[in-house]
């Protein structure tokens, strides 16, 4: 008799994890679901395709899309350059950028508003979907980086990136994107 009420027991315990994972499980499901609907239903950030020497003005409908607040920062793209003679691997670099194509950035940054902006960076992208590799410093080349714009404030920065691609490629900063073909 113990035994049938220790046997009864434990099947009975067996049986309540199994409900409760079945009902975990269930929850993770309909969470997962309600998520892809909100995900189906928001709208995806407006990418501005833009050309090199294009400028490009942050408005706060930017700034709703991506999340970036550059409103009043105008940015322009001056020059995309490759240099093939340009050695991106150094000594002082951790990162390795064997068989990328050295690319470096000319771009002009203008604060038209009377509060600072805080900078973001660049991205890379080829329209096969692969990510450049951005050089933080390259003596001779590139420009120190500026973290923020004071209002009324314009600079010009030269980056580096290291690409799979010589051509057909994104630079992307925020929502704003400059075709190279």
């Amino acid at each position: 008799m113990k035994r049938s009420l220790v046997l009864l027991s434990v099947c009975g315990l067996f049986l309540l994890g199994a409900c409760s994972q079945k009902e975990e499980t269930n929850d993770t499901k309909s969470t997962v679901e309600s998520t892809m609907i909100v995900e189906e239903s928001s709208s995806v950030p407006e990418v501005k395709n833009l050309a090199v020497g294009e400028t490009y003005k942050f408005t706060e409908k930017d700034l709703e899309q991506s999340g970036y607040d550059n409103v009043g920062l105008e940015l322009t793209v001056d020059k995309i350059s490759v240099d093939k003679n340009l050695q991106l691997n150094t000594d002082y670099s951790d990162e390795d950028y064997t068989g990328l194509i050295p690319i470096i950035i000319d771009a002009t940054f203008k604060n038209t508003t009377d509060k600072a902006i805080d900078l973001t960076s660049f991205d890379l992208i080829t329209k096969d979907g692969e990510q450049g590799k951005w050089v933080p410093y390259l003596e001779g080349v590139s420009t120190e980086g500026v973290d923020v714009l004071n209002p009324g404030q314009s600079i010009k920065l030269k980056e580096v990136f290291g690409s799979p691609a010589e051509n057909n490629f994104y630079l992307n900063y925020a929502n704003a994107a400059w075709e190279v073909n």
